[in-house]
């Protein structure tokens, strides 16, 4: 039987940013090497570059990608304004104002950074490994976060929605 299991308030946490980053994580997951650098597109405007990299590294730091950028912590904002030597942050509310804009950021991201979508394989594996831990756990916010965070080392992307509505199947099915 299928279960919806995140509450409102459960969905706006695991998709946004922490109200807080550490200083590590910020330095960890927010540090655009030449490589990031030569991945942002030159030609955009100072907003889609700055999305860009929030993107990038929203990627990197939640896999997930953001769908409120104007939402970022400022202290992000700061640290990658810099490294993209941008004297002014520009207004994230104008970012991506072209669909077409984000949708290109989104796979220029994924291909970037290496990720795929899912498979049916991979969903078929993924499916037998949580049974497994969800014999050994019961709450379901842990299970998503194991499943999350397998996910992100493995760098498959399933659609972020249908983490959201995450439902548990029965084998064989």
């Amino acid at each position: 039987m299928p279960v919806g299991f995140l509450n409102r308030s459960q969905q706006v946490q695991l998709s946004s940013f922490p109200d807080t980053i550490n200083y590590n994580d910020l330095v960890t997951y927010f540090t655009l090497t030449d490589q990031d650098k030569g991945a942002v597109p030159a030609k955009s405007s100072a907003t889609n570059r700055l999305g860009f990299s929030i993107q990038l590294c929203a990627l990197r730091f939640m896999g997930f990608f953001v769908k409120d950028v104007d939402a970022v912590p400022l202290v992000i904002v700061g640290f990658l304004k810099k490294q993209l030597g941008l004297n002014e942050a520009p207004d994230l509310s104008e970012y991506g104002m072209r669909s077409q804009t984000r949708t290109d950021h989104i796979k220029a991201v994924e291909k970037h950074l290496g990720f795929r979508p899912t498979d049916r394989s991979y969903e078929k594996n993924i499916q037998a490994w949580l049974i497994n831990r969800a014999l050994e756990h019961d709450r379901p916010i842990l299970l998503f976060q194991f499943m999350a965070e397998k996910t992100l080392s493995f760098n498959i992307l399933p659609g972020w929605s249908s983490i959201m509505q995450f439902r548990m199947k029965p084998c064989g099915r």
